[in-house]
């Protein structure tokens, strides 16, 4: 019996999650940060905060869209594998975009906006600068 195996892909919508924190003042720049491999938002927040002059900006920490647990039950996340890795980097751009679309519409920010990223999360800023359509310092 011959049997057919058929590998395909079909679009799927996936609720991502991302922290921020701003100033009471209006017209503050903007920081998006992306965390490294098995991390998550509240630690990545925890480390924009740390950065001189931190307080004066709007600070946005987003959560990879790919969770998992680590060894001791915390949920983790990372941005991408191997597997389907193209189409990971698209949905992972537009996710950004949709984010910062977002916090640009609710928060009386500046037009000024840096995106800045460890680990893995380095990658995920350039490619969020380079194509998420949001013209960044």
């Amino acid at each position: 019996m011959n049997e057919r195996r058929e590998e395909r892909e079909i679009a799927a919508l996936v609720h991502g999650r991302y922290l921020f924190e701003a100033p009471e003042t209006t017209g503050c720049p903007l920081l998006v940060g992306f965390h490294g491999y098995g991390e998550n938002a509240e630690k990545h927040l925890e480390e924009l905060r740390r950065l001189p002059g931190s307080s004066r900006w709007a600070l946005c920490a987003v959560q990879a869209l790919h969770p998992f647990y680590n060894r001791s039950g915390d949920v983790i996340a990372c941005w991408m594998t191997r597997l389907q890795r193209e189409r990971a980097i698209l949905d992972n751009v537009r996710y950004v975009a949709s984010v910062v679309a977002e916090l640009k519409r609710e928060l009386p920010v500046s037009d000024q906006l840096v995106y800045l990223g460890f680990s893995q999360g380095a990658a995920m800023a350039y490619r969020a600068a380079a194509g998420a359509g949001h013209p960044c310092q």
